[in-house]
């Protein structure tokens, strides 16, 4: 950014740039935004975080590599990465941040976290090796429950993979990618999913654990045998198979009888105990090996027989041999096809199994079954228990029931002993408590109950709300190799249990259906894109209307709008990388709610994370045009309902929100389909992303780079200036290839498998384009004239055709799209726009991609390279950024053409600038319509962009200005009046009217003042509020006085917390304004996270002790909703303290002397609701349009822009598009 010659030295003093290398800081100039920007944003960096490229020339590469590397060939991918590496080079083309970002990304943004086959996951069926887990399977999550696999993913990974051992599960470290995420708890007591690379031995992972009961009560003998059996009066089957004697007489030999109902109990399970550590089977026996010592548990075997089958055991003792064993055997054959089947087959001693049911049988039966087990096979003692078979599926079936009953217990593999030819595996218990509760169920007492608890000087595990935690043992790299990974899509609970750890799952949306199962099933679907880095478009007109009929214990619908708040939570909550979702809601002005929908966003507390737009037809506008009536109308097979309204009465709403609240948008709906592309085969149009510049069908996506056109300027500044059109044809062409290449690159990585279908159906692309502004400029063309106009109108006629033209070039080289349809695409009418000789091309040769231009708001593109946004004039030749250090001094920044311009020419004075520097505040809005217009001819999608008005613009002069739009051929206007939402961005101008400072050079200070704390006073009052932190639970006691907050303490075993408490308290009863202190305190940030709970119900995401002294003291302030993580608290927005805190009211001037002695203040303040969040209250919307915040940066705290159909930061360069 270009700044004020005399500025230099404040800048210096007042931007510290710590965290950038001075590499990339040298690259760009001193311009640390564009710096900050690449740095923070782009620059790639290893599973550690580290960065590893310090320039953009350098991300070039890795972009152009990894997309030429779909290229056939190896000459082919070579060529293709030279070229590409021209295109990116010096920002010629601005691929999307999804693509600088992950292009190349060992992080893999946008692929899925997977396992390798063999990963054992824990399901109904029991542990099933990852890759023979099938959608429709039931996995056990992180809640102990079991859910539906919605959808089984895998990939081949050449990536390191990291190898994770547990204490006490010393079965088969578990092997994963890097970024999957295990359900952790680390050193300081923070509970989160951390990703497996970023685990250490300080943390402990959670145990997963069945809960669940299945209630069964008893089985039927007659399902598990197969023939027919028999059933007397006494209810015991039997077999009365025919034989022929030696005299050949036909006889009958029955079976034993045995009972047909088998109680699923105590009895049962420990019956079946005794068989998995004594038993076997021969032909027609069931039996049981035990001491000759044990006589006993022989008769006890015996004994449970009768009980549970009602057949008598025979004890062959085999006294007098010198063996030391004796048997227990039960002659039925019966009995015998009944345990194979139960066993499924498997019933030698090396290979035993427990049916996938019992898992989840009555926790009774479990504890008869475990306590029948070590009684039959353990070595118990006093002080620890253990239990070693030969048969390492088992003993985990065996692990898993122990969890289940809460008994901590250590499994580990055992080499070859002696006595078995078979690899075995010990399950070993050596604390008392849970020794104890083995010792009471081998004694039949089924009663007594185990819990999980921590152990005095046992550091290997821990326990949190009841569940286990178990301690990192080692987290190690494991070598590349290629292979195939997977991962699993799970219903409701997004995880799965792999080797007793639990991990996460991996991941424009249609709602399906007027129904509240297809609402919730577009929460998840959004939800796994969003976890991913994607946006969400989606429309409601599908919703059935407020006060319609439903099917449930309501009365009435509560109406398409009312879930709106859902689908805007959603998107808060989810985000990646830093980012969150991005969501546009959109509903047809013919839809009954549709009133509702655009006066919802005037209470400034709902539906803040999506962007809302209506779907206005013709048929509407004319009804507007001549005052007559429109319908509203909703059918569908659930419900009906119709009415008429007077269409200026709806027009009146859609104006006062556009001039008022700068929402809802307008997108001319029949101008969008009837200049679509793509409305045939399935690829019709439902809505539009989150920023309207691409409408798109079912599960579309958007796949887009921007060309900088004013890189493409000959001669600029002078009267010879000129479009270099050899280098920009040339662009145009290479980035209609690449943004082609995205598509196949990213074919895999898609959250959704519908995603993928439709991204390769289809082909859309979205060539785009950014720097108009300065292109004009360059040129010497002011951007409100008709001549301007006329230009650009040539410009991207002449573009169009190019891209097109490479289209038809990619479908010769590469194939057209799927979809294709010659004689129905033909005849769209965006393709009779075409030159002859291109349109003749397409007929012949067909086209790769069903469309391919556009122009988004390209947001942090732009500030990256430095130009202005899409199609967007400057938004101001200079402005006022605050400094990043404690003395928050403010600051003039140039845009950097007019930096540039002012430099080269040697201008001191941007009033002297030649007046082709003109910004969108300076001209009228009419001018803007009609270049919008002209450029929407040539361009098949639609385009994003902002009409900035005068803060007096009147009703009228919106309206007129929308009527120009339609009239014109637009497909979308979005218009921003000046002061209509708190938090935009001050003009120098407007800075220097509402009497704010920009310092040209720092003065000196004329007079020195001190200021001396009020003393303590001996008794105060005030609260103590438990805070989560990162480095563990603290307690704040916020104190006042008579005066208002006068202290602070911190309870915490951190130190520095203390002192973080007592500068706080000095700068309190120093005078200082509170919520200057709340301000200071929440910008000590860090990468470690917690989340804390306030009293209300609000969660807030802390990362220091310092932030959560600040939530602390704003929670005093303004009680328990406050919530400074969703908006920067910045003190020169946040609202006067609440009337019930008595804080004392300050007035701040620049040198003004503080009061020693305060005088109390008493009452309520004026104006100020009684009970207020962060920018939040709970009475009427408008009455609190003063407090919102959607206009500050949550990155840096600093005011936002709209400009181009987004609102960004051009402090750091966030951007929410």
């Amino acid at each position: 950014m270009g700044v004020s010659p005399v500025d230099a030295e404040a800048t210096a003093t007042t931007r510290p740039t710590p965290d950038l290398p001075q590499e990339t800081l040298d690259y760009f100039g001193g311009d640390d935004l564009r710096a900050h920007v690449f740095h923070d944003k782009y620059a790639l960096r290893d599973l550690d975080g580290t960065v590893l490229e310090t320039t953009p020339p350098q991300m070039w590469r890795r972009i152009a590599r990894e997309l030429a590397s779909v290229e056939a060939t190896p000459e082919k991918r070579a060529e293709w990465e030279e070229k590409f590496y021209w295109l990116l080079d010096d920002f010629r083309l601005i691929p999307g941040g999804r693509i600088m970002h992950g292009a190349g990304n060992p992080k893999r943004v946008t692929l899925l976290n997977c396992f390798p086959a063999g990963a054992p996951i824990l399901t109904t069926r029991g542990f099933v090796p990852i890759q023979h887990v099938l959608p429709g399977d039931e996995v056990l999550t992180h809640r102990n429950r079991f859910r539906l696999v919605t959808h089984v993913s895998e990939r081949e990974n050449q990536e390191p993979m990291v190898r994770l051992s547990l204490t006490y599960l010393n079965d088969e470290p578990i092997r994963c990618t890097p970024d999957h995420r295990f359900l952790a708890v680390d050193a300081r007591g923070h509970v989160g999913w951390v990703a497996a690379r970023d685990l250490t031995t300080q943390h402990y992972v959670r145990v997963g654990r069945m809960t669940e009961t299945i209630p069964l009560e008893a089985l039927d003998l007659s399902d598990y045998l197969e023939g027919g059996v028999l059933e007397d009066d006494e209810q015991r089957v039997y077999t009365a198979p025919p034989y022929v004697g030696g005299n050949r007489a036909v006889g009958v030999k029955e079976s034993r009888r045995v009972s047909r109902r088998i109680a699923v109990n105590e009895d049962f399970g420990r019956w079946l105990g005794y068989f998995m550590a004594e038993g076997g089977l021969t032909e027609n026996s069931v039996y049981f090996t035990v001491r000759k010592d044990e006589g006993t548990l022989a008769t006890e075997i015996a004994t449970l027989t009768k009980r549970v089958f009602g057949l008598t055991a025979a004890i062959q003792t085999r006294d007098g041999q010198p063996s030391h064993w004796m048997r227990v055997y039960v002659h039925s054959g019966l009995l015998v096809k009944f345990v194979r089947a139960l066993c499924d087959g498997r019933t030698h001693s090396t290979d035993k199994r427990l049916p996938a049911w019992f898992l989840r049988a009555p926790q009774s039966v479990q504890k008869a079954f475990v306590g029948a087990l070590f009684a039959g096979d353990g070595r118990i003692g006093d002080k620890s228990i253990g239990l070693f078979l030969a048969n390492p599926p088992l003993v985990r079936q065996i692990y898993t029931m122990l969890l289940r009953l809460r008994i901590v217990a250590g499994i580990r593999w055992e080499g070859l002993l002696k006595f078995t030819k078979h690899r075995g595996m010990w399950i070993h218990v050596g604390t008392q408590r849970y020794v104890d509760a083995l010792h009471a169920w081998i004694a039949g007492q089924y009663t007594v109950e185990s819990v999980f608890a921590e152990v005095e000087k046992n550091f290997f595990y821990k326990v949190l709300d009841g569940e286990l935690f178990t301690k990192v043992r080692a987290v190690e790299a494991a070598k590349a190799a290629a292979q195939t990974v997977y991962d699993l899509t799970v219903e409701d609970d997004h995880s799965f249990t792999v080797g007793w750890a639990v991990a996460h799952n991996c991941y424009v949306i249609p709602v399906k259906d007027d129904s509240i199962e297809s609402i919730f099933d577009w929460m998840k679907e959004a939800a796994r894109t969003y976890s991913l880095g994607g946006g969400v478009g989606t429309d409601i007109s599908g919703l059935r209307p407020r006060g319609a009929p439903v099917n449930n214990a309501a009365r009435s619908s509560t109406g398409s709008v009312s879930f709106m708040e859902l689908f805007s939570l959603t998107t808060g909550t989810i985000g990646q990388s830093g980012r969150r979702g991005a969501l546009m809601i959109t509903i047809a002005d013919s839809h009954p709610d549709v009133l509702d929908f655009i006066k919802v966003k005037r209470n400034l507390t709902k539906v803040r994370y999506a962007n809302i737009s209506v779907r206005v037809s013709d048929e509407f506008m004319r009804a507007v045009e001549a005052d007559g009536e429109f319908t509203l109308h909703f059918a569908n097979e659930r419900a009906s309902l119709t009415r008429t309204i007077r269409a200026r009465d709806l027009w009146t709403e859609l104006i006062h929100g556009a001039r008022d609240y700068a929402e809802p948008g307008l997108i001319f709906w029949d101008q969008i389909k009837r200049w679509s592309t793509s409305e045939y085969n399935g690829m019709g149009v439902i809505t539009t992303n989150p920023c309207s510049e691409i409408p798109l069908e079912p599960y579309g996506v958007c796949d887009l780079g921007n060309v900088s056109l004013s890189q493409f300027v000959l001669d600029e500044f002078t009267s010879q200036a000129r479009v270099d059109w050899v280098h920009l044809e040339r662009a145009l062409r290479y980035g209609t290839r690449l943004l082609d290449n995205v598509l196949d690159y990213n074919a895999d990585k898609h959250p959704l498998p519908q995603q993928r279908d439709a991204s390769l159906k289809s082909r859309r692309i979205g060539v785009g384009f950014t720097g108009l502004g300065d292109m004009l400029i360059k040129l010497g063309l002011k951007y409100d004239t008709d001549e301007a106009v006329a230009f650009t109108d040539q410009l991207f006629d002449r573009i169009k055709n190019v891209v097109y033209d490479e289209s038809v070039n990619l479908a010769q080289e590469k194939g057209i799209f799927p979809a294709y349809d010659a004689s129905k695409h033909l005849q769209g009418r965006f393709l009779s726009t075409l030159q002859p000789q291109v349109l003749e091309r397409i007929r012949a040769h067909g086209l790769r991609n069903v469309a391919l231009l556009t122009v988004p708001p390209v947001g942090s593109g732009a500030a990256l390279a430095g130009v202005t946004s899409g199609i967007e004039p400057i938004f101001d030749l200079s402005y006022v950024r605050r400094s990043e250090s404690l003395s928050q001094e403010t600051f003039t920044v140039y845009h950097p053409l007019v930096g540039e311009y002012m430099t080269r020419h040697q201008v001191e004075r941007k009033e002297d600038l030649p007046r082709f520097f003109v910004t969108a505040h300076q001209m009228k809005p009419e001018m803007r319509i009609k270049m919008q217009a002209a450029i929407q001819q040539h361009i098949d999608h639609a385009i994003s962009s902002t009409v900035n008005l005068a803060k007096d613009t009147t009703p009228d002069e919106v309206a007129r200005i929308y009527f120009l739009a339609w009239k014109m051929g637009a497909k979308g206007v979005t218009v921003y009046r000046e002061s209509s939402r708190e938090g935009i961005l001050l003009t120098e101008e407007q800075a220097a009217s509402q009497g704010t400072v920009v310092p040209v050079k720092a003065a000196a200070v004329e007079e020195r003042r001190s200021t001396t704390p009020r003393p303590r006073p001996k008794i105060t009052s005030g609260r103590t509020e438990r805070v989560e932190t990162p480095r563990g639970r603290i307690y704040v006691v916020t104190n006042e006085d008579e005066w208002g907050v006068c202290e602070v303490f911190v309870h915490s075993l951190d130190v520095e917390a203390e002192g973080v408490g007592r500068l706080a308290s000095l700068a309190l009863r120093g005078g200082i304004d509170p919520r200057e202190v709340i301000e200071q305190l929440w910008r000590v940030q860090s990468k470690e996270v917690a989340f804390d709970r306030s009293g209300s119900g609000t969660v807030v995401r802390v990362t220091t002790i310092a932030q959560a002294v600040a939530l602390a003291l704003g929670r005093a302030l303004y009680g328990d909703d406050f919530k400074p993580d969703k908006e920067f608290p910045r003190a020169d927005v946040l609202p006067e303290p609440v009337a019930h805190v008595r804080q004392q009211r300050l007035a701040f001037s620049q040198g003004a002397k503080v009061q020693v002695t305060p005088t109390p203040v008493v009452g309520v303040h004026p104006g100020v609701p009684e009970k207020l969040g962060n920018g939040e209250g709970t009475g009427n919307g408008d009455r609190l349009a003063h407090l919102e915040f959607i206009g500050i940066c949550p990155d840096c705290g600093a005011h936002l822009v709209h400009e181009n159909g987004c609102a960004h930061c051009q402090s750091c360069g966030y951007s929410r598009c």
